[in-house]
């Protein structure tokens, strides 16, 4: 059976995944899973302390962070469309 994708965001009607910034950096920073996981839990408005003693399912808490992720790639590539379009209006 083929798994099925939570979560599907398309950019002009590729995945968003694939689609480069014109003017992304790559900061180079790194961080823990805790990082990772509290960002997603506290970007999500969920109980920060639920999550920390196990309230919350383990796969709820993967989707979760997924989400989260994901919407950082498209709250980015919002950001490109608006700068490519404000160039195009300039020339």
């Amino acid at each position: 059976m083929r798994r099925k994708i939570a979560f599907q965001v398309k950019r002009q009607g590729e995945r968003i995944e694939q689609w480069s910034l014109k003017n992304s950096v790559n900061p180079r920073i790194t961080y823990s899973q805790g990082f990772r996981e509290m960002s997603a839990c506290m970007g999500t408005n969920l109980d920060p302390w639920v999550w920390e003693i196990g309230g919350y399912p383990t796969n709820f808490k993967a989707k979760i962070i997924a989400f989260f992720e994901l919407t950082q790639v498209v709250k980015a590539n919002v950001e490109d469309a608006k700068e490519r379009k404000a160039k195009q209006m300039r020339k």
